[in-house]
């Protein structure tokens, strides 16, 4: 399934982990690689928008990269998470998500 703008709009609202799930579960077709590979470009796209609505962005394609198992999928969601951090200025953490990525990557 494709990431409209709505569906982009919809889960960068979703404040919590808890709401994310729920939204997974109601729409399990996008529990797919596809998926986190999109959420991680919006990232890109709105990190310097919104960086809250980023990070949100972010969690979600976390939350599917650990439905789906999938190193490669956890290393495009690190990476975007690094990336938010970084913005928020949260450096350290940064760093380290984006040093998890990389062992994902390799």
């Amino acid at each position: 399934p494709l990431l409209t703008p709505e569906v982009l709009q919809a889960l960068a609202a979703l404040e919590t982990d808890a709401a994310r799930d729920t939204f997974f579960d109601r729409h399990p077709e996008f529990v797919e690689d596809a998926t986190v590979t999109g959420l991680a470009e919006a990232v890109r796209d709105r990190i310097r928008i919104d960086v809250h609505q980023a990070a949100a962005l972010a969690d979600a394609a976390l939350l599917v990269a650990r439905r789906l198992a999938s190193p490669s999928a956890s290393a495009w969601a690190l990476r975007a998470k690094a990336n938010t951090r970084w913005h928020l200025h949260e450096l350290r953490e940064a760093v380290e998500l984006f040093e998890q990525a990389a062992q994902r990557f390799e």
